[in-house]
């Protein structure tokens, strides 16, 4: 639900919120992310609240308790996320980097997920500059590439697993696959949140306004697949990704990258290893 639905139905006071946000973070801009900057957001939810300040120790944080809410308080060190602001601007401007986009921590990449689409409850002078030198613009790019190539690993992985007919391990390896192509599809149309709880919901909501490459079905192939039958689930699992993955392919963010037509090759083949081993367990 949108912010202001949340703090309807948990009786909250938005300006009793942002009061104990500032009180608790004294300095810098407040930003609210996580699930309430997506509208996923549950009255169970806490509320993200985000602090940047080049004072802050990155990882601290703390609750707050708001009447009806509970205000999950993260300090962000400004200077952390500057550092590596440089390294998500070199994704820009490489057609096929030379390693594997690095892995952020979990809190930097909640805080740049902030900075890109947060909701400002207190402003700061440096925010905008921040923004900018952090490549918080870039959140969505960085993750399409960090799945495509997860997919590609794991599609890679899969066809082993299947070729040693180790049909249960490949079923269990492909569904990463599969929802590392869907994190990379989500991403691609601009759906990006750091935790992978709020996939299935961003997947049915992005479905739902026509706003991506793939359909529900493709959803369900992936997150719930057929476990009586691990081999018919792989192969259908990969041939409706790769057909996705070709889309993706075809777009303005993914076209220009490498790693696109080779998350999408990989999956066309986990789909040929996954129709052998059909006909091996046939034949057999």
């Amino acid at each position: 639900m949108k912010l202001d639905e949340l703090l309807e139905e948990t009786a909250t006071d938005a300006f009793e919120l942002a009061a104990l946000a500032a009180a608790a973070a004294p300095d810098g801009a407040l930003l609210i992310g996580g699930s309430a900057a997506d509208a996923l957001a549950t009255p169970h939810s806490d509320i993200d609240v985000f602090c940047f300040t080049d004072d802050a120790s990155d990882a601290a944080s703390t609750f707050v308790q708001a009447p009806g809410v509970t205000v999950h308080l993260h300090f962000v060190s400004g200077a952390s996320l500057r550092e590596s602001g440089d390294a998500l601007r070199a994704l820009a401007t490489s057609r096929s980097p030379s390693v594997v986009p690095p892995a952020l921590p979990y809190e930097h990449l909640a805080a740049l997920h902030a900075l890109d689409r947060g909701i400002v409850l207190r402003d700061d002078a440096g925010l905008d500059v921040l923004r900018t030198a952090a490549g918080s613009d870039l959140t969505s790019l960085y993750v399409m590439l960090r799945s495509l190539y997860a997919c590609r690993a794991f599609a890679s992985d899969a066809v082993g697993m299947l070729e040693a007919d180790a049909h249960w391990a490949a079923l269990s390896v492909a569904r990463r696959a599969g929802e590392s192509a869907l994190d990379a599809a989500l991403a691609a149309a601009g759906y990006v949140n750091p935790n992978p709880k709020w996939r299935a919901s961003l997947a049915v909501i992005s479905v739902l306004r026509g706003e991506v490459s793939f359909s529900a079905d493709d959803v369900r192939l992936t997150l719930f697949p057929d476990a009586s039958d691990p081999v018919g689930a792989v192969r259908a699992l990969a041939a409706s990704w790769a057909g996705v993955m070709t889309k993706v392919e075809d777009g303005a963010l993914a076209g220009a990258y490498d790693v696109a037509g080779e998350a999408s090759a990989a999956l066309s083949l986990l789909r040929d290893a996954a129709e052998r081993a059909s006909e091996r367990s046939d034949g057999g």
